[in-house]
Protein backbone atom coordinates (compact mmCIF):
# COMPACT_ATOMS: atom_id res chain seq x y z
CA UNK A 1 0.00 0.00 0.00
CA UNK A 2 1.49 3.31 -1.06
CA UNK A 3 0.66 6.38 0.95
CA UNK A 4 2.23 9.77 1.36
CA UNK A 5 4.59 10.32 4.29
CA UNK A 6 2.70 11.88 7.17
CA UNK A 7 -0.69 10.83 5.79
CA UNK A 8 -3.06 9.39 8.39
CA UNK A 9 -3.35 5.63 8.59
CA UNK A 10 -6.71 4.10 7.87
CA UNK A 11 -7.98 2.11 10.81
CA UNK A 12 -11.29 0.39 11.43
CA UNK A 13 -13.83 2.93 10.24
CA UNK A 14 -11.74 6.02 10.91
CA UNK A 15 -8.43 7.65 10.16
CA UNK A 16 -6.06 8.45 13.00
CA UNK A 17 -2.53 9.73 12.65
CA UNK A 18 0.07 7.29 13.92
CA UNK A 19 1.26 9.81 16.52
CA UNK A 20 -2.24 10.10 17.98
CA UNK A 21 -2.49 6.32 18.25
CA UNK A 22 0.90 6.07 19.95
CA UNK A 23 0.01 8.88 22.33
CA UNK A 24 -3.29 7.25 23.27
CA UNK A 25 -1.57 3.91 23.89
CA UNK A 26 1.11 5.54 26.04
CA UNK A 27 -1.55 7.31 28.10
CA UNK A 28 -3.37 4.02 28.73
CA UNK A 29 -0.13 2.36 29.79
CA UNK A 30 0.72 5.31 32.04
CA UNK A 31 -2.66 5.22 33.79
CA UNK A 32 -2.32 1.47 34.26
CA UNK A 33 1.13 1.86 35.83
CA UNK A 34 -0.07 4.66 38.10
CA UNK A 35 -3.01 2.51 39.24
CA UNK A 36 -0.72 -0.47 39.94
CA UNK A 37 1.65 1.79 41.88
CA UNK A 38 -1.18 3.32 43.90
CA UNK A 39 -2.46 -0.18 44.69
CA UNK A 40 0.97 -1.32 45.86
CA UNK A 41 1.39 1.78 48.02
CA UNK A 42 -2.09 1.33 49.52
CA UNK A 43 -1.45 -2.36 50.20
CA UNK A 44 1.77 -1.55 52.06
CA UNK A 45 0.67 1.71 53.70
CA UNK A 46 1.01 0.40 57.24
CA UNK A 47 4.71 -0.44 56.80
CA UNK A 48 5.62 2.60 54.69
CA UNK A 49 9.36 3.17 54.84
CA UNK A 50 12.51 3.07 52.78
CA UNK A 51 13.14 -0.62 53.60
CA UNK A 52 9.67 -1.77 52.49
CA UNK A 53 10.12 -3.22 49.00
CA UNK A 54 6.41 -3.15 48.08
CA UNK A 55 6.08 0.57 48.86
CA UNK A 56 9.23 1.47 46.95
CA UNK A 57 8.15 -0.55 43.92
CA UNK A 58 4.78 1.22 44.11
CA UNK A 59 6.49 4.62 44.16
CA UNK A 60 8.58 3.51 41.17
CA UNK A 61 5.46 2.53 39.26
CA UNK A 62 3.83 5.90 39.96
CA UNK A 63 6.93 7.84 38.88
CA UNK A 64 7.35 5.69 35.75
CA UNK A 65 3.67 6.18 34.90
CA UNK A 66 4.04 9.95 35.14
CA UNK A 67 7.12 9.87 32.91
CA UNK A 68 5.35 7.72 30.31
CA UNK A 69 2.34 10.05 30.44
CA UNK A 70 4.64 13.03 29.81
CA UNK A 71 6.33 11.24 26.92
CA UNK A 72 2.93 10.45 25.42
CA UNK A 73 1.93 14.09 25.58
CA UNK A 74 5.26 15.03 23.97
CA UNK A 75 4.58 12.58 21.11
CA UNK A 76 1.10 14.06 20.66
CA UNK A 77 2.44 17.62 20.55
CA UNK A 78 5.18 16.71 18.07
CA UNK A 79 2.71 14.86 15.86
CA UNK A 80 0.27 17.77 15.77
CA UNK A 81 3.12 20.18 15.02
CA UNK A 82 4.35 17.88 12.25
CA UNK A 83 0.90 17.67 10.65
CA UNK A 84 0.47 21.46 10.69
CA UNK A 85 3.62 21.93 8.65
CA UNK A 86 6.41 24.46 9.01
CA UNK A 87 5.69 27.83 10.55
CA UNK A 88 5.88 30.94 8.48
CA UNK A 89 6.71 33.99 10.55
CA UNK A 90 5.56 37.34 9.09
Amino acid sequence: MNRKPGAPRKTIGRTDPAGAQASRLMQWIAWLMIAIGAGLIAANASDFGDRDLGSMVGVGFVIAGMLIFGAGMFVHLLDSEFRQGPRTDP
